[in-house]
């Protein structure tokens, strides 16, 4: 498997905002305290690219097997666990 990392634009919003579904369905209701991916929206996906974030995709030939969002804190960028997403194909 070769993987390609793409900076993604805000125009990929809603295919971030599916990837991060479809990462956490599968712990709805069993993790303690909840994730907070599963209340996202896409509109909170355009939302860190409009204050200066930001998105990778992965992707597999035509089929994108993930996502990292990141988000400018101070001097740096942040990559927390609710911006992170994997999806396993």
């Amino acid at each position: 498997m070769t993987l390609q990392i793409k900076s993604a634009t805000i125009d990929d919003s809603e295919l971030i905002f599916n990837i991060m579904v479809a990462s956490f369905k599968e712990y709805s209701g069993k993790l303690v305290p909840p994730s907070g991916a599963l209340s996202e929206t896409v509109e909170n996906t355009i939302h860190v690219f409009k204050i200066g974030g930001g998105a990778a995709l992965a992707w597999e030939g035509l089929q994108v097997m993930g996502s990292a969002r990141f988000k400018p804190v101070d001097h740096y960028m942040y990559i927390g666990t609710q911006m992170a997403q994997t999806v396993g194909m």
